[in-house]
């Protein structure tokens, strides 16, 4: 009796971003002096102290997987080099303070005592840990932000009083928010710590847009200063150099510019930044600029998730000075 044919299976090849991931990973662990082979202090945590074994070469395969799309290469863990490269290797290996840090709602504990009174926080007017807003009755009429507490573009312009129909849409959407781990699977880890909240916050600017001052520190040196103005879904940017004058190198093909109103001190903004970034050795102060009151809006750790471009020019003065990476 003939038998019956074998069926010998045969795997195929891993995904090149597995590939790369898993390479990666390899080469860190054999390199003496990587962080693979230190405990990160109390209170603080690398991503590859988060995620445990499969779970971190799949997060980081998946962020390569991003990089590579946005880039046209996998970043060097090894040896990085470009300012993205930089931003993606500390993800998983710069130490991080948790659990506030990424958590929208505990940001105010980083702005030390003697500038309390002159870094204020935006009006938080309601929080909830259920996807239900508040009823009309309970909001002033006005202008706000629904917020959620632990990730990004997550957050909508809205107008009390609410219509029927807007409310329950609104609602949707928080519990959506709500239900998604931000972050988890690609390596922004810290924001699955951030106890999950939606939020209301006063608008500082009514219904109009406002300039968000993003400030780029790197081991105590601002290295940059973007001004963002979004409008609808078009994103008007002005690159500044650290004393907030105008960048030569703009990027006007991929963004309209934006002429800011510039602060009247600029040294005095320059000395509020660097004093909010110094619990980072790298880090982004987002502000927001109201006549002469300054609002903290966020601290970013990776900026753009290492995904955006900028000028060819401002990256690399942004890597040159990025020579400490821990």
């Amino acid at each position: 009796m003939s038998r019956p044919p074998l069926s010998i299976h045969r795997p195929r090849s891993a995904p090149p971003q597995f590939v790369a991931a898993a390479a990666a990973i390899q080469g860190l662990a054999q390199t003496l002096n990587a962080p693979f082979h230190r405990r990160p202090p109390p209170g603080f945590l690398r991503g590859i102290d988060f995620y445990s074994g499969f779970d971190l070469l799949h997060a980081m395969a998946n962020g390569m997987e991003k990089f590579h799309a946005a880039h046209g290469r996998y970043p060097d863990l090894l040896d990085p080099r470009s300012y993205p490269e930089k931003v993606f290797w500390r993800k998983f290996l710069a130490l991080t303070k948790v659990p506030e840090s990424g958590d929208k709602l505990a940001h105010g504990h980083f702005i030390p005592g003697q500038l309390k009174s002159v870094v204020l926080l935006p009006e938080v007017v309601w929080r909830s840990a259920v996807p239900r807003l508040p009823d009309n009755r309970e909001i002033e009429p006005g202008w706000y932000f629904l917020k959620a507490s632990h990730g990004s573009r997550m957050n909508a312009q809205i107008r009390f009083p609410l219509s029927a129909a807007e409310r329950q849409e609104l609602n949707e959407r928080a519990a959506r928010w709500l239900d998604h781990a931000y972050g988890y699977g690609d390596g922004e880890w810290w924001y699955s710590l951030v106890p999950r909240r939606i939020f209301l916050e006063r608008s500082l600017s009514g219904p109009d847009p406002i300039v968000t001052w993003d400030c780029t520190v790197v081991n105590g040196v601002l290295a940059g200063v973007c001004a963002v103005k979004r409008i609808g879904l078009t994103s008007h940017i002005a690159w500044l150099r650290e004393d907030l004058s105008v960048h030569d190198f703009q990027d006007a093909d991929e963004y309209a510019v934006v002429s800011p109103e510039l602060p009247k001190d600029a040294s005095g903004f320059r000395d509020i930044v660097l004093v909010l970034a110094r619990p980072f050795n790298f880090v982004r102060v987002d502000l927001y600029l109201v006549g002469d009151r300054i609002y903290l809006s966020e601290f970013t750790l990776s900026p753009g998730n290492a995904l955006m471009g900028r000028p060819p020019d401002f990256d690399r003065h942004l890597s040159g000075l990025w020579k400490i990476l821990e």
